[in-house]
């Protein structure tokens, strides 16, 4: 996976909102434009926009086949600038579950 997928993704989802940018200063968008990624590349994590008494978050979460628990990567996952640096946190953050998921040892 590289940037230029993840750009193309954001593309093609924009032109199937008929042609409407994505804000990404929203929790909303920015969590219906990550789980498009997500799907369309077969990512092991998703985003996820969550809320309890009276507050929400938005959160990563990734399930480990290794250790069989689903592990909640970031909360206040955040905002961001433009696309590039949408594309930059998520090949970083496959990056970094990749780095754990090789130290963690295989459950039986």
């Amino acid at each position: 996976m590289d940037k230029e997928k993840i750009l193309k993704v954001i593309q093609n989802a924009i032109i199937e909102s008929g042609g409407e940018e994505f804000d990404l200063t929203s929790d909303n968008d920015i969590e219906i434009l990550f789980n498009n990624i997500v799907q369309s590349l077969d990512l092991p994590f998703n985003y996820y926009l969550r809320n309890g008494n009276e507050d929400y978050w938005t959160q990563i979460e990734y399930y480990s086949n290794k250790i069989r628990k689903t592990i909640i990567w970031d909360y206040d996952a955040g905002n961001y600038d433009d696309y590039d640096e949408l594309a930059d946190a998520i090949l970083n953050l496959k990056r970094e579950i990749d780095e754990f998921e090789e130290k963690l040892p295989v459950l039986n």
